[in-house]
């Protein structure tokens, strides 16, 4: 191995220190993603994995929805995860971390949202921070991602009402997002989600 050491420019400390808080924020929830794997340390603390149900999606090579979202790697399903939190405390805790992953968090996509996705589907710019805003396969994705989650809790309101409480719950502790890149979440997600809770009140 290699070992490197890097002089700091002016600020870059204040920069690496922001970077590291965001990280820790997201890498709790997205050691569920890694089987091997509980516990990561970032300079003096320890991060331990954070509980949180999921709601699984695969998309299979081959399928209508497979070849609207156009992946990367056409010979793998795609995996898609909806991690919904099980407490109100880890719901506003959830709003405050990144909101989209590919089984790291993406530090810039946060947007206050009570739930989080992991996609393999997502494309991503060149520093894996964010989405790619030209990525017609983002777009593709969070529309299935959509549909199928409403057909579920449509399933789940005769089937499962807990676990339909606890996924609306989530989406109406969801605040709107409202950063410079959140056209995307807002108009194939966020929307489309409230429109269903607002029609589909627990009673």
């Amino acid at each position: 191995g290699s070992l490197f050491f890097l002089k700091f420019g002016p600020k870059k400390h204040e920069k690496l220190k922001e970077s590291l808080l965001n990280l820790k924020s997201g890498i709790g929830y997205s050691l569920n993603m890694l089987k091997t794997m509980d516990t990561v340390v970032l300079q003096d603390e320890t991060v331990t994995r954070y509980p949180i149900t999921f709601e699984n999606f695969a998309v299979l090579p081959g399928t209508d929805d497979f070849k609207k979202i156009d992946p990367e790697f056409p010979f793998c399903p795609i995996d898609l995860k909806i991690g919904i939190p099980s407490t109100i405390e880890q719901a506003k805790s959830l709003k405050n971390a990144p909101s989209i992953y590919q089984f790291f968090p993406m530090r810039n996509e946060q947007h206050n949202l009570a739930f989080f996705i992991h996609g393999t589907s997502f494309a991503k710019i060149t520093d894996r921070t964010r989405l790619d805003d030209q990525g017609e396969a983002n777009v593709e994705t969070l529309k299935y991602l959509t549909d199928a989650l409403v057909r579920r809790m449509d399933d789940f309101k005769a089937s499962d009402f807990e676990r339909y409480c606890n996924i609306y719950k989530a989406i109406l502790m969801s605040d709107k997002p409202n950063r410079h890149n959140s056209d995307l979440l807002n108009n194939q997600l966020y929307e489309p989600l409230l429109h269903y809770i607002r029609l589909n009140i627990p009673t």
